[in-house]
């Protein structure tokens, strides 16, 4: 289920992906929330925590007409990009290879 960190790690270096690892305690900067469509395709939302997301504009903006984006169901979040509360939602397109998650 997901990667653990020497699997991201690994999957980054994989990649050619250069980065700089810094060990810290959780920080609370950023909230993602991960919405669905009528066709069940999954979003994920990242803004930052002070930041109010309204699901209808988004909708509006992402051009998803009237069946819109709503808050995907929790075991789709599980299933689809094997991801449980807590961090690492904006890493899911490392371990997501579903064609039903869209990364806008």
């Amino acid at each position: 289920m997901g990667f653990t960190k020497e699997q991201l790690l690994a999957r980054l270096k994989e990649l050619q992906i250069e980065f700089a690892g810094i060990d810290h305690s959780v920080v609370l900067t950023v909230e993602d929330q991960v919405g669905q469509d009528k066709k069940h395709r999954l979003y994920l939302v990242s803004a930052l925590t002070d930041t109010k997301v309204d699901m209808k504009v988004l909708s509006q903006r992402l051009g998803l007409g009237k069946g819109g984006l709503r808050m995907a169901p929790n075991d789709a979040v599980l299933e689809i990009l094997q991801l449980e509360g807590g961090g690492g939602q904006d890493l899911f397109q490392l371990s997501a290879t579903n064609s039903d998650v869209l990364n806008h």
